[in-house]
């Protein structure tokens, strides 16, 4: 697509060519770019639709069968793909990317990608907006790489090898809102900085949630049934998080180096399943709860784990911890932990489809 304002529409496209990453060297010499190598690199490959330098091109309803990338676009503001479908390879390495978006702002919207490496993959696409797609069986669901602002909502993922939503390097302000990702390495993995997280469900994975972007707000995900419902990972304990829903995770969290996170804000803090105290009438417990305590990561495991946690003996080593320095390690604490989850509708949806799984198995 060579000129603006062009629209492609009901197109089924086979035969792409192979070639994935492209040499550093093509279209001439260097432009003097920071990110020239990687421009060049991953935004060269063979694909089924290519643009570059138009403005608003529109592609709805066209498949792409595909052993390198399904769509290619690079500085073309007001793009939009709606409704298109790519078919990667079956082994994600040997493949590439589904949709590449690059230097402008771009929609993606009702899209199902299969196979290759990445559903879609952003470079400088600041304001971008992925929502309502479908990605299976590839490397990463959606890929940001220095990309501000972008909106990532609404999205399904599965059988993602690493991660259904990857944010890296250190961008700002961006949305990840509503996606359901199963069965996969790990869920969503955040970086840089004042960001919004929320409203996510995240079962059967490695790890369901990273905090590596600070000055954020992490609420109302539900974080069910896998290896570890939430790193903490920012030296400067700086986000929000609270009434997120952690469920039957084998572990519900961990935390690397700092000091004490609090995951209480306004007397509300998260559900954990297995946290116990008295709570009345009111919807917390009286009880704080810490999900990386020696014997408080347990209750949801072990019966017996509960009555280790009054003993006197235990009482006494965690109030040394939290009264002298250099005792206590790298920790997370709810202060008001609910003693319902936040996201009652959710949760049961999840659970009975689930249980339903693990019958049929």
């Amino acid at each position: 697509m060579s000129a603006d304002h062009v629209a492609l529409v009901d197109l089924t496209i086979d035969g792409v060519g192979n070639e994935t990453l492209g040499s550093p060297d093509v279209n001439g010499s260097d432009d003097g770019a920071w990110d020239h190598t990687v421009q060049q690199a991953y935004g060269n490959s063979d694909a089924g639709v290519t643009a570059r330098n138009v403005s608003a091109p529109y592609v709805h309803n066209v498949t792409v069968e595909t052993p390198a990338s399904g769509f290619v676009l690079r500085r073309t503001p007001g793009a939009v793909l709606d409704g298109v479908a790519v078919d990667g390879t079956d082994e994600w390495d040997e493949g590439f990317m589904g949709v590449v978006g690059m230097h402008d702002r771009l929609v993606v919207q009702n899209a199902t990608v299969s196979g290759g490496r990445d559903g879609v993959y952003l470079h400088r696409a600041h304001g971008t907006v992925v929502r309502n797609n479908s990605f299976h069986g590839g490397r990463f669901g959606t890929h940001l790489m220095y990309t501000s602002r972008a909106l990532i909502a609404d999205n399904v993922a599965r059988e993602q090898l690493y991660s259904g939503v990857v944010v890296m390097t250190n961008p700002r302000g961006n949305a990840v809102v509503g996606n359901d990702i199963r069965r996969s390495g790990s869920g969503i993995m955040m970086a840089g900085a004042r960001s919004y997280v929320a409203h996510n469900v995240v079962v059967d994975t490695g790890r369901a949630l990273s905090t590596n972007a600070g000055q954020s707000v992490y609420e109302h995900n539900v974080l069910y049934g896998n290896e570890i419902g939430v790193a903490a990972s920012t030296v400067v304990p700086s986000n929000r998080v609270v009434e997120n829903d952690f469920v039957a995770n084998e572990r519900h969290a961990v935390s690397g180096p700092g000091p004490l996170r609090v995951y209480t804000h306004d007397g509300r803090g998260n559900y954990w399943s297995g946290a116990y105290g008295q709570s009345g009438s009111g919807p917390t417990l009286d009880r704080p709860y810490s999900p990386t305590d020696p014997v408080d990561r347990r209750l949801h495991r072990s019966d017996a784990a509960v009555v280790v946690r009054e003993a006197p003996s235990v009482a006494a080593l965690r109030e040394l911890r939290g009264t002298t320095p250099g005792f206590r390690s790298a920790s997370i604490v709810d202060r008001a932990p609910l003693r319902s989850p936040a996201n009652p509708a959710v949760v049961e949806r999840v659970r009975n489809r689930t249980q339903a799984m693990e019958a049929d198995e």
